[in-house]
């Protein structure tokens, strides 16, 4: 119970932490970074091999100690946005 109890200490407090300051820790052990949820920059256009990293980076951090996600930002930390994911979604 003791354990459980300081992974929910430790996600409170990654969840009251800014998303400037995450991208600003850079990716860890508990932040990932992914430029896309769907689409795949190089090829322009939807990708299911996006879309499988996203739901493994979320099993990752369920079957781990939990962590943060942030879609949109590349893996050297620039925000690149989600325009093209949202565009492909239905409305």
């Amino acid at each position: 119970l003791a354990l459980r109890q300081r992974q929910v200490d430790h996600l409170e407090s990654e969840l009251s932490r800014s998303v400037s300051s995450l991208i600003a820790a850079g990716e860890g052990e508990m932040v990932e970074f992914k430029s896309s949820a769907r689409w795949d920059l190089r090829e322009g256009k939807v990708s299911r091999a996006v879309e499988t990293a996203i739901v493994r980076a979320i099993a990752g951090f369920m079957n781990h100690r939990g962590g943060s996600l942030l879609i949109g930002v590349r893996d050297d930390g620039m925000p690149v946005g989600l325009e093209n994911d949202l565009r492909t979604l239905r409305r």
